[in-house]
């Protein structure tokens, strides 16, 4: 993704002002550079709506004009055209012709939207997508441990998540590959894949079904394919196995993300949909069926729109004056002691990936322990 004043491509995050102020999220795909798919989150009675707007830019100028707008059916999850929407809430009217005028400068997206009635403005803070920020704590191995003891070990709600480069940030495998277009994924891609896999699996999914749907999604993460998930898990020992089971040449620490997902879904918008436009992270615990490694991994799922995560929830902790991820790194030099430390713990390739590829892997670290 590009940020200079070629690209817009990214996502951007902001406010706009007027007579029903709210929240606008903008994503553009570097594939559709001319596409921009924009959320507005006003006040109730009017739901979060999806716009897309074709974009024009010219050197630092920009302008886009409505193309099409989708509201989000709170009821069934599902986008629906704006005048259908309106034919069954009367008292809810969309805006038929907006028109948006703006300049970059940097990281910031600012100018006026002009409606039907009004014209309003606005201004956007870039989503920076590979930035991760410096750690809060730098510990030994040791330390981890008992930092763990001493703070979180008997809080509920807390969820760890272990990388092994300490400078990735937070970001999901859909994300990763630069796609932010979700109503794009579910009409697209997925019934791709629910063709494929059904035509192999053991069981039929039916992604109409709310439940099917995320056992879906969840399966496909764990063998590999893209999702809007990240996978975090209750347990910080864990969370240790996943930073440390590999080497990294790239970065001398790995990274532990300790995230308060109590006080999180407390204090923000949760989403039960995927097609909700409302920028969000969520936490879920997805249905394990045909998944074996969710349980001795203690998973837990968090959903979101969002790419960078961790720049989400630091911009949330700047509004609401509460901390709720902390970050640790711990040295990658003392990865063969850690390892020994979670092997004496049960904590394995075979415990955690039942099966042959665990049992391999798990044998390999313990009788090569310097192989790469």
């Amino acid at each position: 993704m590009n940020n200079n004043s070629t690209s817009l491509s990214g996502q951007w995050l902001g406010t706009f002002d007027g007579t029903s102020p709210g929240f606008a999220f903008l994503s553009i795909e570097p594939d559709r550079p001319t596409t921009g798919i924009a959320t507005i989150v006003q006040d109730a009675p009017i739901p979060p709506s999806r716009l897309e707007f074709q974009v024009n830019l010219n050197g630092k100028n920009v302008s886009a004009d409505l193309i099409q707008t989708l509201a989000f059916n709170i009821e069934d999850g599902d986008l629906v055209p704006a005048e259908t929407y309106h034919e069954q809430n009367e008292d809810v009217v969309f805006d038929p012709s907006i028109s948006i005028v703006g300049s970059l400068s940097e990281n910031t997206l600012s100018g006026t939207w002009s409606g039907h009635n009004a014209t309003s403005p606005f201004s956007l803070e870039l989503i920076e997508p590979n930035k991760a920020t410096n750690a809060d704590y730098t510990l030994t191995w040791l330390d981890y441990k008992k930092y763990i003891q001493e703070n979180t070990a008997e809080l509920s709600g807390i969820l760890y998540r272990g990388q092994t480069n300490s400078t990735w940030n937070l970001s999901t495998s859909l994300h990763r590959s630069c796609r932010f277009n979700h109503l794009r994924y579910v009409r697209e891609d997925l019934p791709r894949l629910e063709h494929q896999i059904n035509a192999v699996s053991d069981r039929t999914f039916n992604l109409s079904n709310i439940d099917d749907f995320g056992t879906f999604l969840s399966l496909a993460q764990h063998h590999g394919y893209p999702t809007p998930l990240l996978d975090w898990t209750k347990s910080p020992y864990i969370a240790a196995f996943f930073a440390f089971d590999t080497p990294s040449p790239e970065s001398d620490f790995s990274r532990i993300y300790i995230f308060d997902s109590d006080s999180w879904t407390a204090d923000t918008t949760q989403s039960n949909r995927i097609l909700d436009p409302t920028p969000n992270l969520s936490i879920k615990e997805l249905p394990a069926r045909n998944n074996p490694r969710h349980v001795p991994q203690q998973s837990v799922h968090s959903y979101t729109n969002i790419h960078n995560i961790e720049w989400f929830i630091r911009y949330f902790e700047k509004r609401k004056q509460r901390k709720y991820l902390t970050t640790v790194d711990i040295p990658q030099q003392e990865r063969l002691t850690i390892n020994r430390d979670l092997e004496l713990m049960g904590i394995t390739n075979a415990s955690l990936f039942p099966g042959i590829d665990g049992i391999c892997k798990s044998l390999r670290k313990s009788h090569f322990p310097f192989s790469q």
